[in-house]
């Protein structure tokens, strides 16, 4: 169970490097169909490496573990992940996959995004890897972790942390039937609706129902400590059997929703690392999130704007 104790503003993140191929359009096409998009760019991405932006974005040491291939796209994400977090990026390499792409249409009437991602060698890290960064798993407040690394090195992260009593944080996407082995390491998940909706083998077309979810996957899981994203309507979050909603933030001039969630995730992590509570923290990363999507691409993450809740 998550408690606030003293903290050290350290956080781990095993996580996933994407290059991001980002098209705009004015509609997303129809199966078979071509069209122009309206503007185009080439932009790092990944939810790890995205959240370990807007962590390190907002007060706190981040050390980010990632791996890409020996290709044309390595010395893009090295130079892209030295200018965007600041402290430790352990980046390792391999021969056996390509670095990972994720393909993101944008659409200009509501910002909407669809996105198709080939993992490559994010799905290639080894436990042996991640075991040799023990020490500085045990050393963090938080450990961070998604799912577009492989199961079986994401579930040593998790136990590392969860053996040295590190709060460990879950933000489970892209959700995977797999997810069921991870559970019981986990203290926070951070699921969208979307991802709650997996989870909970409920529907969630309303609050009333998210809430049910959320009750039927603690029942499940045994996860006390949980934080729904639900975009524009805000957040909502459950510890010690009480909800908490967090309302949305109004006037947004939103631009790219693409990396509203990871900016979210980051910013919470912070946030707890810095010793807040769950709520303030919360209340700080919808803030936040609404920065994020007023500028284009999943990896832009502003600086941090002080405790605002």
């Amino acid at each position: 169970m998550f408690v606030v104790q003293y903290m050290k503003n350290k956080i781990f993140i095993l996580g996933s490097f994407n290059v991001d191929i980002v098209s705009y359009l004015d509609d997303f096409p129809l199966p078979g169909q071509t069209i122009e998009a309206t503007n185009s760019e080439i932009i790092c991405g990944g939810k790890g490496a995205n959240q370990a932006y807007a962590a390190s974005q907002n007060g706190v040491e981040v050390n980010f573990l990632t791996k890409i291939g020996k290709d044309g796209f390595a010395h893009f994400a090295k130079e892209q992940l030295g200018l965007r977090i600041k402290q430790n990026n352990y980046i390792l390499e391999t021969e056996k996959a390509a670095t990972g792409v994720a393909n993101i249409f944008v659409r200009g009437a509501d910002k909407e995004n669809q996105i198709v991602i080939n993992l490559g060698a994010n799905k290639c890290i080894t436990e042996k890897e991640v075991q040799y960064y023990k020490s500085l798993i045990e050393e963090s407040d938080i450990l961070m972790v998604q799912l577009e690394n492989n199961f079986d090195a994401i579930a040593c992260a998790l136990k590392l942390a969860h053996d040295a009593n590190v709060t460990t944080l879950l933000n489970p996407a892209p959700i995977s039937p797999q997810i069921s082995r991870l559970l019981p390491l986990v203290d926070i998940i951070i699921p969208n609706e979307t991802e709650l909706q997996g989870l909970g083998k409920m529907p969630v077309s309303s609050l009333d129902e998210t809430k049910k979810a959320v009750l039927a996957f603690s029942k499940s899981s045994g996860i006390q400590t949980i934080v729904v994203t639900r975009g524009a309507k805000g957040a909502l979050c459950f510890q010690n059997n009480i909800f908490t909603l967090i309302p949305s933030i109004e006037n947004v001039n939103v631009v790219d929703t693409t990396g509203a969630g990871d900016a979210f995730n980051g910013a919470l992590a912070a946030k707890l690392a810095n010793g807040l509570n769950l709520e303030e923290a919360a209340r700080y990363a919808n803030f936040y999130a609404s920065l994020a999507v007023a500028g284009k691409g999943a990896s832009n993450m502003p600086e941090g704007v002080g405790l605002l809740i």
